[in-house]
């Protein structure tokens, strides 16, 4: 039986999306990181499902500059301000 090899390429996409999505930035959004939620979850399970059943990933290039702008960019941002805990 012979194995199926998949270019490269677009293990490297798939690699640069799942960065993105793994990369954790508080004050992101909601594709902040780790933890993932639903929507990160859902979006790396298509990449990596997009990656085995179909061969490539798109947009590569665009993830990593999202990577690369995650990295510088994310460190400016604010978490959160104001937050207090009242107690009755």
């Amino acid at each position: 039986m012979k194995s199926i090899r998949l270019p490269a390429a677009s293990t490297g996409s798939a690699v640069a999306w799942t960065l993105y999505l793994l990369l954790p930035m508080p004050g992101w959004g909601i594709l902040s990181g780790r933890p993932l939620g639903a929507a990160g979850a859902t979006l790396l399970l298509l990449v990596w499902w997009s990656r085995l059943a179909v061969g490539r990933v798109p947009f590569g290039r665009l993830a990593l500059a999202l990577v690369a702008l995650k990295l510088a960019a994310g460190p400016l941002l604010l978490d959160r301000g104001l937050v207090a805990l009242y107690y009755a």
